[in-house]
């Protein structure tokens, strides 16, 4: 089991953070294992330094892009270069100069934007010719929103999908339609699956008027474990097929 270990001091509070590089039901880990090792990655939202770490010590060259400049301070530890900056300003983009990148990864980055799409418009020119986007987004379409939806009720919250800080929320086919209008090709969709809680189910079904039959919360329960032992396993680092994942289809004209 590869388990990697982040401990640092960050305003004041001791912070510890763990990553198992074997577990494929984790974002952070499939994010990292869909990059070469050795090769040149811009990371948005660097925060800390966690992931920067990991893929450094993988050989991984890191640009990281953050906001927090406490934050960006304990990620230059780990990274070529952290570049501070309000990424909603594109003049952020003269740092990063005529640099080309392996990959661009923007974890739980773009639904913070007020405007996604210009920013991944804008990044495209930083990617190699066989260069690719590595990112991942909250499911505003999963299960426990809908459940909430039926009940009426839509309330954000300090973390998770309903984060209060997230402006922008995407299903997997409003991703898709998005990435293909920036000029992008999806090549490869994984999900980050949480284990339903029974009694969870039971006080939701109860609440919008449906019996709570034993065999209806047995079936989603096993639904949920059926999808998380079908997630896609890390890819081989050998794999050929990893730069074709999500490449270039036309120009795109970006806006001034």
């Amino acid at each position: 089991m590869t388990v990697e270990t982040f401990e640092f001091i960050y305003k004041g509070e001791k912070i510890s953070l763990h990553m198992n590089l074997e577990e494929p039901n984790d974002p952070r880990t499939q994010m990292i294992l869909l990059t070469r090792p050795d090769s040149r990655i811009l990371e948005f939202g660097c925060n800390t330094g966690f992931c920067s770490k990991v893929l450094s010590d993988r050989g991984c060259e890191v640009t990281g892009v953050e906001l927090d400049s406490e934050a960006a301070r304990i990620a230059k530890k780990f990274c070529k270069k952290v570049i501070v900056a309000d990424v909603e300003n594109p003049k952020f983009l003269k740092k990063i100069g005529r640099e080309k990148f392996d990959h661009i990864m923007l974890g739980s980055f773009i639904e913070h934007l007020s405007n996604p799409a210009d920013l991944l418009c804008r990044i495209k020119p930083l990617l190699k010719a066989d260069g690719t986007v590595i990112l991942n987004v909250p499911n505003i379409a999963h299960w426990s929103v809908r459940m909430e939806l039926l009940q009426g009720n839509f309330d954000y919250q300090p973390t998770g999908i309903l984060d209060n800080t997230h402006l922008f929320h995407f299903t997997k086919k409003s991703m898709t339609e998005m990435l293909n209008d920036c000029g992008y090709e999806v090549g490869l969709v994984s999900s980050f699956v949480v284990p339903i809680d029974e009694d969870k189910i039971k006080a939701d079904l109860e609440d919008i008027g449906l019996d709570c039959h034993r065999e209806l919360v047995t079936f989603l329960i096993r639904l949920t474990r059926m999808l998380t032992s079908t997630l896609p396993r890390p890819v081989s680092n050998q794999s050929n097929k990893r730069n074709q994942w999500l490449k270039k289809t036309r120009s795109y004209r970006l806006r001034a």
